[in-house]
């Protein structure tokens, strides 16, 4: 980001040439840096940046185009060289492509840097130390909010899925050795397919830690999202790449919901309850019992099928997913009218009256 002027005019002089030079292999862009603090590139920049109307604007670092005046064209490509030169990232790598043409060429690569690797470390350890002081839903939906999250973010770097399964291998004993004796190992894929509309369906295969239903996300389960850009010969091929449409409610549970339900099972005195209160509307997709039609987080009430009353317990089987209305109609004077509400659930319907 030091240098975003600078690169951004690295073929501005003569860019039919270098475009042709780089097509006939002329141009070897490890030759990058050379290019970018290049006298005449920098002078450039500058001079871009002063007829700029986000010139006053601060930088990263807090500098702008008027912190610059007091510097000399020789001087700033110095300032740039030796900036570049200190960023421990791999800068280029050779394409692996089924297109003959690009296969083996030498392309600018997006890299997470050291310090920033070293930074998603000490926070993953943290998290985890956290787990296993108090292995509870609270600690480690924690977990999953912050590697959902850090995925989101670096979802779209070219070297996303090569970093992160470092950052893996890093904390990998000290995350088994959390999971081993604090969550249960499964093979059933459901769980993991149903959480956050399948997007790490393609991990865990052989097998992934759950707690109450929840799948615990791996750091290094990074899908590179190819959506992300969509964009063919430096053409976008999406009308507007920041327009999603309308929004809609898609199957699945999402990590707001799971929060939610965290931060207020927290009141819930009986502990399996609360765990199995969150795991059954994580499991059925929040999917009403009785309507069919999905339940808003807000609107949920959990159901004991058999009254604790009568021999109910808080176990998972007992337990089912309800509106606040359709609540309210069970436990009224009158429940019978949920027949005439849902007419195909009279069997469900009979049942839990039954029970009452």
């Amino acid at each position: 980001h030091d240098a975003l002027p600078i690169l951004n005019n690295i073929y501005y002089v003569d860019m039919e040439k270098r475009y042709l030079d780089y097509q006939n292999g002329a141009i070897d862009m490890r030759n990058l840096h050379p290019m970018v603090y290049d006298d005449r590139n920098v002078a450039l920049a500058v001079r871009q940046l002063g007829q700029s109307p986000g010139r006053m604007t601060p930088g990263p670092d807090g500098s702008n185009y008027k912190t610059l005046e007091k510097y000399s064209v020789m001087e700033l490509a110095e300032i740039v060289k030796e900036r570049l030169l200190k960023k421990q990232m791999d800068y280029v790598f050779k394409q692996n492509t089924k297109n003959v043409k690009k296969k083996g060429k030498l392309m600018v690569a997006n890299c997470l840097p050291q310090e920033k690797a070293d930074e998603i470390v000490g926070k993953c350890r943290e998290l985890l130390r956290a787990i296993r002081k108090e292995p509870s839903f609270e600690t480690f939906n924690n977990w999953n909010i912050y590697v959902v999250g850090i995925h989101n973010y670096y979802r779209g770097m070219t070297h996303f899925c090569e970093s992160f399964s470092k950052i893996g291998w890093r904390i990998k004993k000290l995350f088994y050795h959390t999971m081993e004796k604090r969550a249960m190992f499964t093979k059933e894929q459901s769980y993991k397919n149903q959480f956050l509309g399948g997007r790490y369906r393609s991990w865990g295969k052989d097998g992934y830690y759950c707690f109450g239903g929840i799948p615990i996300i791996r750091i290094d389960w990074a899908n590179w999202d190819s959506g992300l850009i969509s964009a063919t010969k430096g053409v976008v091929r999406r009308k507007n790449p920041y327009d999603y449409g309308e929004k809609k409610h898609k199957s699945g549970v999402t990590m707001e919901m799971i929060t939610y339900l965290v931060n207020t099972s927290k009141y819930i005195k009986n502990s399996r309850l609360a765990m199995f209160r969150i795991s059954k509307y994580s499991s059925v997709k929040g999917i009403s019992y009785l309507s069919g039609e999905f339940v808003p987080v807000e609107n949920y009430h959990c159901h004991h099928i058999k009254p604790k009353s009568k021999g109910g317990t808080n176990d998972f089987d007992n337990l089912c997913v309800l509106s606040e209305l359709e609540h309210q109609i069970l436990h009224s004077s009158n429940p019978e009218q949920l027949y005439a509400l849902f007419p195909k659930k009279k069997k469900r319907i009979k049942t839990l009256i039954g029970a009452l």
